[in-house]
């Protein structure tokens, strides 16, 4: 194995494009560098093709986390699928060819963003199909569109998990265990796991009331699927 590898966090809030906003996104990236020491993180401005391209050459990658808009949904080809920034897009046929250039024993791609695992038999799940042919060992996508605040929570909980020595499996199954039986809840404005660790904060009127009781509901956990190696 490299020598030295990293974590890679990027994402964006707010797009020029008229994609709706992600509000979340800074939130869960920053929360991210926190648990995981070392991390570089790229966010809104900072979060180019450019800037991600470059640092996925620039060393081995042990985990890329994207929190943005991403499009798997009009083609079934690798060539015409996109991660969105704040201003621009990136093909992931570039990206898969930046990553493959550095990045053989890349453990963990996260997408957080709707409908990244959905596909066809020619797509192989979407972001299946780029983990693939990028090296990395595992994937972790959305099957459908996602609530921006509760897919937040739903990754802080999951990097809690793989935290605790789980396998990606393991910690999989383990967050969406504690989805669905109400471990995971609203208190005032922020969102706690079942050891009172704060996932998400600022909430406003409206998301508390929406999400109050909600969080057990199959529609906020069980959408999300990991492809590939399970370690």
């Amino acid at each position: 194995p490299p020598a030295r590898t990293r974590v890679v966090l990027a994402g964006s809030s707010h797009f020029s494009n008229g994609l709706a906003p992600l509000p979340m996104a800074r939130q869960e990236l920053e929360q991210l560098a926190n648990l995981l020491p070392e991390s570089l993180l790229l966010v809104d401005r900072d979060f180019s093709p450019q800037s991600l391209l470059k640092a996925t050459q620039q060393e081995p990658v042990s985990i890329l986390h994207i929190a943005s808009h991403a499009d798997f949904s009009a083609s079934s080809l690798l060539s015409e699928a996109k991660i969105y920034t704040r201003d621009a897009e990136i093909p992931l046929s570039i990206l898969a060819r930046s990553l493959n250039s550095q990045n053989k024993s890349m453990g963990l791609f996260v997408l957080n963003a709707c409908r990244t695992a959905a596909g066809d038999e020619r797509r192989e799940l979407g972001i299946a199909g780029l983990a693939l042919q990028t090296g990395a060992h595992s994937a972790l996508g959305n099957l459908w569109y996602v609530d921006d605040v509760a897919s937040t929570a739903f990754s802080l909980q999951f990097y809690h998990n793989l935290q605790q020595g789980l396998r990606r499996d393991q910690a999989l199954q383990e967050t969406q265990r504690q989805f669905r039986q109400g471990e995971i809840r609203v208190r005032g404005k922020t969102i706690i796991n079942a050891n009172r660790q704060v996932l998400v904060s600022d909430l406003n009127r409206s998301q508390q009331i929406q999400l109050d009781g909600a969080l057990s509901h199959p529609y906020y956990w069980s959408g999300t699927l990991l492809s590939g190696s399970p370690w």
